[in-house]
Protein backbone atom coordinates (compact mmCIF):
# COMPACT_ATOMS: atom_id res chain seq x y z
CA UNK A 1 0.00 0.00 0.00
CA UNK A 2 2.65 2.85 0.52
CA UNK A 3 4.93 1.00 -2.06
CA UNK A 4 8.78 0.33 -1.68
CA UNK A 5 10.44 2.37 0.43
CA UNK A 6 13.72 3.79 -0.83
CA UNK A 7 16.43 5.77 0.38
CA UNK A 8 14.58 9.47 -0.22
CA UNK A 9 11.40 8.28 1.51
CA UNK A 10 13.53 7.21 4.40
CA UNK A 11 17.35 8.34 5.11
CA UNK A 12 19.13 5.42 6.37
CA UNK A 13 16.79 2.28 5.07
CA UNK A 14 19.60 1.37 3.07
CA UNK A 15 21.96 0.98 6.10
CA UNK A 16 19.09 -1.75 8.00
CA UNK A 17 20.32 -5.58 7.58
CA UNK A 18 17.21 -6.79 5.95
CA UNK A 19 17.34 -3.98 2.77
CA UNK A 20 17.97 -4.95 -0.69
CA UNK A 21 17.87 -2.84 -3.48
CA UNK A 22 16.64 -5.64 -5.92
CA UNK A 23 13.38 -5.49 -3.90
CA UNK A 24 10.42 -5.51 -6.00
CA UNK A 25 9.45 -1.41 -6.55
CA UNK A 26 5.72 -0.91 -6.10
CA UNK A 27 4.16 2.23 -5.89
CA UNK A 28 2.45 4.07 -3.60
CA UNK A 29 -1.16 3.63 -3.58
CA UNK A 30 -3.68 6.65 -2.26
CA UNK A 31 -5.64 5.84 0.70
CA UNK A 32 -8.67 7.30 -0.27
CA UNK A 33 -9.47 5.33 -3.24
CA UNK A 34 -8.70 2.04 -1.22
CA UNK A 35 -10.77 3.32 1.82
CA UNK A 36 -13.80 6.13 0.12
CA UNK A 37 -15.54 5.25 3.04
CA UNK A 38 -13.09 7.23 5.64
CA UNK A 39 -13.26 11.11 5.23
CA UNK A 40 -10.42 13.54 4.15
CA UNK A 41 -9.28 13.56 8.13
CA UNK A 42 -9.82 9.74 8.49
CA UNK A 43 -7.36 9.59 5.67
CA UNK A 44 -4.97 12.11 6.96
CA UNK A 45 -4.81 10.01 10.53
CA UNK A 46 -4.28 6.72 8.93
CA UNK A 47 -1.26 8.10 6.86
CA UNK A 48 0.35 9.42 9.87
CA UNK A 49 -0.06 6.50 11.78
CA UNK A 50 1.48 3.68 8.97
CA UNK A 51 4.06 6.36 7.99
CA UNK A 52 7.28 3.68 6.51
CA UNK A 53 10.14 5.86 8.52
CA UNK A 54 9.77 5.19 12.68
CA UNK A 55 11.01 8.93 13.44
CA UNK A 56 7.86 10.50 11.20
CA UNK A 57 5.51 8.18 12.07
CA UNK A 58 2.68 9.95 14.91
CA UNK A 59 2.23 8.47 18.17
CA UNK A 60 0.02 7.10 19.85
CA UNK A 61 -0.72 10.40 22.26
CA UNK A 62 -0.75 12.80 19.24
CA UNK A 63 -3.28 10.28 17.36
CA UNK A 64 -5.67 10.22 20.06
CA UNK A 65 -5.43 13.97 19.57
CA UNK A 66 -6.02 14.32 16.20
CA UNK A 67 -9.11 15.93 14.30
CA UNK A 68 -10.61 12.51 13.53
CA UNK A 69 -11.34 11.89 16.80
CA UNK A 70 -12.57 14.79 18.23
CA UNK A 71 -16.01 14.38 18.83
CA UNK A 72 -17.29 17.73 19.83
Amino acid sequence: MLGTPTPKMWAGIEKLPDFKASFPKWKKQTLGSLLPQISEKGIELLEKMIELNPENRISAQEALSHDYLRFV
